[in-house]
C-alpha cells in the first residue's frame, strides 16, 4: 500500500468518525481541532520568531554584548545549544513556510511541532526534504519517526535534542521509576522495530541494498551491544540493591519482634506488681475490718478516764473513814 493510500484511509476513517457523532459533539470536535491548530501554529511561529531575535542579538554584538547568548541561556535556564538551534531554525525556512506547514494537519488530525523543523533543517537536499515533508503529512510521522528517516541520510551520529544527556534523578525512587518506565518502553518498541525494519531488510531487494544501509545496520548493532552492556550492569546493581534491602528489612523485623517480646515481659511484670498491690490492699482491708470489730467491742463498755478517777476517790474515802473509826474507838477506851 502506497503512502497516498495510507493517507486516504486515515482521512476516510476520520471522516467516518466525524459523521457518526451527534451534531453537538461535532461542534465540540471542530472547536477542539481549531484550538489545537492554533496552539501548534503559535508554538512553531514563536520558536521561529525567537530564532530571528537570536540572530539579531548575535549580529548586533555591539548593542547586546559579546556573550549575550550565554547570558540569555543562563537567565532562561536553557542550554546555549537550544538558543543557537532556534537561530538555525529561523535561518533555514521562511516564516510563511513555517506558518503554512504548522497550520495543516497530518492525516491523523495531529500537527507538526518545532522538532520536525529541527530535524528537517539538517537536510541540504531540497528535493528529498520536500518528499519527506509529504510523508510526514500523509503518514502522520512524529518527530522521532522523522528523525529515524533523516539520520541515515545526514551520515552523522549526533543525538537528537530529545536524546540529550538526562538529568540526575531527584531521589533513588525517582531513578528506579525512570528505569522501569524506559525499560517498559524499550520492551514494547523492540518487537515493532523488528517487524518494521529487520523483517523488511531480510526481504529487501538486492538493488536497494547499498553501503549506506550496511553502515546504518552496523551503527544500530553497535548501539544495541552498548545497550546490552548497560542493561547487564544495571541488572547486577539492582540485584545487589535488592539483596541488601531484603537483608536489612529482615533484620529490622527481627529487632521489632524482640522489642515486642520485651514489651510482653514488661506487661507481665506490671501485671504481677499490680496483683501484689491488689493483695496488699485486700490485707489492709481485712485489718481495717478487724480494727473496726475491736472498736465495736470497746464501745459496748466504755470506760472514761474521769470515771476511773472517781472510783479511786471512793475507795480512798472508805479507807479514811475506817481509819477514823479505829482512832475513835481507841480514844473511847482511854
Amino acid at each position: 500500500m502506497s503512502d497516498t493510500d495510507n493517507a486516504t484511509n486515515m482521512t476516510s476513517k476520520r471522516n467516518a468518525l466525524f459523521q457518526d457523532m451527534p451534531p453537538a459533539l461535532q461542534k465540540v470536535a471542530k472547536d477542539f481541532e481549531t484550538k489545537f491548530k492554533k496552539k501548534a501554529r503559535m508554538l512553531c511561529l514563536s520558536a521561529y520568531d525567537m530564532g530571528t531575535k537570536i540572530r539579531q542579538v548575535i549580529e548586533e554584538e555591539a548593542h547586546y554584548g559579546s556573550n549575550a547568548v550565554e547570558q540569555l541561556a543562563e537567565y532562561l535556564g536553557k542550554g546555549t545549544t537550544t538558543l543557537y538551534e532556534l537561530q538555525t531554525f529561523a535561518g533555514s525556512f521562511t516564516r510563511e513556510f513555517v506558518d503554512e506547514t504548522a497550520s495543516e494537519p497530518m492525516a491523523n488530525g495531529e500537527f507538526v511541532n518545532p522538532e520536525h523543523f529541527y530535524t528537517m533543517m539538517k537536510l541540504t537536499d531540497l528535493r528529498m526534504a520536500n518528499k519527506l515533508w509529504k510523508s510526514v503529512k500523509e503518514l502522520s510521522w512524529s518527530a522521532a519517526q522523522l528523525y529515524s528517516e533523516v539520520s541515515p541520510m545526514t551520515g552523522k551520529s549526533e543525538v537528537r535534542r530529545g536524546g540529550s544527556r538526562p538529568k540526575r534523578p531527584v531521589s533513588p525512587a525517582a531513578g528506579l521509576e525512570s528505569i522501569r518506565r524506559n525499560a517498559q518502553k524499550l520492551r514494547n518498541l523492540i518487537p515493532v522495530v523488528c517487524d518494521a525494519s529487520c523483517d523488511a531488510i531480510d526481504e529487501m531487494a538486492p538493488a536497494d541494498i547499498n553501503a549506506k544501509l550496511v553502515e546504518t545496520i552496523t551503527t544500530a548493532r553497535d548501539e544495541a551491544i552498548e545497550l546490552r552492556t548497560s542493561v547487564d550492569m544495571i541488572l547486577e546493581r539492582l540485584e545487589d540493591n535488592l539483596e541488601r534491602a531484603e537483608r536489612v528489612l529482615e533484620a529490622k523485623k527481627s529487632l521489632t519482634g524482640d522489642e515486642d517480646s520485651n514489651d510482653d515481659e514488661e506487661d507481665e511484670t506490671v501485671a504481677e506488681v499490680e496483683g501484689e498491690e491488689d493483695s496488699e490492699e485486700e490485707e489492709e482491708k481485712d485489718e481495717g475490718e478487724t480494727f473496726d470489730e475491736f472498736e465495736e467491742e470497746e464501745d459496748e463498755a466504755p470506760v472514761t478516764p474521769k470515771e476511773e478517777d472517781q472510783s479511786a476517790y471512793q475507795e480512798e474515802d472508805e479507807v479514811l473513814q475506817d481509819a477514823e473509826g479505829l482512832f475513835s474507838s481507841q480514844d473511847g477506851d482511854r
